[in-house]
């Protein structure tokens, strides 16, 4: 049975023209096909690197596609079809302010156990991939930092400034230019990526724009679900867990060694969630000297 008729007709466009790629971190070629659709029966291929172990999309769309696929609203769209509701937009007044509460306490909470004497007043936090906002002003509002963000999506832009009064950058990470980038070199005290690294086209790009960023002693935060993990937890293979938004899917081992590769030290490792398999790691930027 293929995907339902709203949601074939919807992701059409970007099961087009796949493109094959290496493995993000090893840039193998060699991987073992261990899935053959999504969730959504979709028909999208996963596979696992036999040299690090990343479980990821490929073949996949294209990074033009996926741009389009987040900018458009399309994401949000393709979300409420694979829960199975529909109508939800980002615009959405009130349930954006739902959301946007619901992350703020998370933003509270994430500062209080994680950022507690590293962060403070006149520091800059940088969330990439903020989404409504809500996480950023948690954080702020725990610690008295500044803060500032990205994200690709044109209405949960418009949101956050009509929210809280910033304009945010309206890019994905691997987008945000080369002006922004020099403007908040070396101005980072913390950076978070969370629930984002699964969604890029290139991670390592992604982490070494946020090493940039940071100062010297600064520090990352992450957060991604560990696919061993919640496989464990919903007894499920990976079929019935892979999305098309999500290229790749990782696991404690190829986590950290992803950070490692970046230049970051995990200084913290924890599992949280409901179902305990959310990683949340805490890692600090390891000096060039």
């Amino acid at each position: 049975m293929g995907p339902d008729r709203s949601l074939g007709f919807l992701m059409a466009k970007y099961l087009e023209d796949l493109i094959a790629i290496d493995c993000p971190l090893c840039r193998r070629n060699d991987a073992t096909q261990v899935g053959s659709r999504s969730r959504g029966k979709l028909a999208i291929r996963t596979v696992v690197c036999t040299g690090c172990g990343l479980i990821y999309l490929n073949p996949k769309p294209s990074p033009g596609k996926y741009h389009e696929f987040y900018a458009s609203g399309d994401y949000r769209r393709f979300l409420e079809r694979v829960k199975g509701r529909d109508g939800a937009r980002d615009g959405d007044s009130v349930l954006a302010d739902g959301k946007f509460e619901k992350r703020k306490g998370d933003g509270r909470d994430t500062a209080q156990r994680y950022f507690k004497g590293i962060l403070g007043r006149g520091d800059l936090y940088f969330d990439f991939g903020c989404d409504l906002g809500g996480v950023m002003a948690g954080v702020a509002e725990e610690t008295g930092c500044e803060f500032m963000g990205n994200e690709p999506s044109e209405p949960c832009a418009a949101y956050i400034r009509d929210k809280l009064g910033i304009v945010i950058l309206n890019s994905t990470m691997e987008e945000v230019d080369e002006e922004d980038r020099k403007k908040y070199s070396g101005r980072v005290k913390v950076g978070s990526i969370i629930g984002v690294l699964e969604h890029v086209n290139d991670p390592l790009r992604c982490l070494k724009i946020v090493s940039d960023m940071l100062v010297d002693d600064g520090c990352l935060y992450v957060e991604s679900f560990d696919i061993f993990k919640r496989m464990q937890a919903k007894t499920e293979g990976i079929d019935d867990i892979a999305t098309i938004d999500h290229q790749y899917y990782f696991h404690r081992d190829v986590y950290l060694f992803m950070l490692e590769l970046c230049g970051f030290e995990a200084i913290r490792f924890d599992y949280a969630g409901r179902k305990g398999d959310m990683m949340r790691v805490l890692a600090r930027k390891k000096s060039r000297n």
